[in-house]
């Protein structure tokens, strides 16, 4: 016991010296005591409470941040993707419209070739026909039944003569398959058209050459002269007349002075200018099947 009366708080009992609370440490009020010290604060409910507030704040501000850095590099892929597609678009517009006049040179060029070697062709050949034709071999009396008669208007420019023989190969496969007599005049002067056309066993005429509607044009060196079809005998008749030139004008056509029924089938006219492709043209195509036996 201690000297002022009070009990030690260190027990006396068998040497024991575990320690005890005196009555003033009891008088102690538990109120004062968590007035002091907040042990609800210590308590592992509130404390986790305390400790996810925190870490959900820090949570919200990294989510932020991700969100932020997200969203650049969301901006700067498309800015990208965009970049891309509109080069890719360019590249293949470009490309596309390089291949497409490739194709477009191709298939012109192989068009116009197809187009015009058949044209090309028949003009070499109709020409060395005419040429090798056995002017000075033939009589009168080797055409004194009816027969197929190809007239040129020979000009002897030498600009002018392109092109004036074409078609004529064909005709003259087209008679010879009819096993048909045919003649080839090169007139170099109107008096032999005139003489060639009022034959009456030429029954079948064809011109050829540079002309008009009324008639055909010679085109030499230093002169040009013309020979009109009015001029022609209009009591004799023909069977078929087909005039292979331009016919521009409104004079009066040989067909319509010698073919005393026109029609489709016994004559050849087309109006205006016309071209060496559209005749051969329609000598293929429209004249062939028309001719017949005399």
């Amino acid at each position: 016991m201690a000297p002022d009366g009070r009990q030690s708080v260190w027990g006396s009992q068998g040497g024991d010296s575990t320690p005890h609370f005196g009555s003033r440490c009891d008088a102690i009020e538990k109120d004062s005591v968590e007035d002091l010290f907040d042990w609800s604060s210590l308590s592992s409910r509130s404390f986790k409470r305390q400790n996810f507030s925190f870490v959900n704040r820090e949570y919200q501000v990294l989510k932020k941040q991700s969100y932020c850095l997200m969203k650049i590099y969301l901006n700067i892929f498309r800015i990208i993707l965009w970049v891309f597609l509109f080069i890719s678009g360019l590249a293949v517009i470009i490309w596309g419209l390089f291949v497409t006049s490739l194709l477009l040179i191709f298939f012109g060029s192989l068009i116009a070739f197809s187009l015009l070697f058949p044209v090309v062709n028949s003009i070499k050949k109709s020409e060395k026909i005419a040429l090798n034709f056995p002017y000075q071999k033939i009589s009168n009396e080797s055409y004194s039944s009816p027969y197929h008669s190809i007239i040129i208007a020979n000009s002897t420019k030498r600009s002018k003569r392109v092109g004036i023989f074409v078609g004529i190969d064909l005709l003259v496969n087209r008679i010879q398959s009819q096993k048909c007599k045919y003649k080839i005049t090169l007139c170099k002067t109107p008096t032999e058209v005139k003489n060639e056309i009022e034959n009456p066993n030429a029954v079948c005429i064809y011109l050829f050459g540079h002309g008009f509607k009324g008639g055909l044009t010679f085109y030499n060196e230093e002169s040009i002269s013309e020979f009109d079809y009015c001029t022609v005998n209009p009591t004799i008749s023909k069977k078929f007349i087909g005039q292979f030139h331009c016919n521009s004008g409104n004079e009066q056509s040989l067909v319509e002075l010698l073919i005393k029924n026109p029609d489709e089938n016994n004559h050849y006219f087309m109006n205006g200018f016309t071209t060496t492709f559209l005749l051969w043209y329609d000598i293929q195509f429209k004249v062939i099947h028309k001719i017949k036996k005399c």
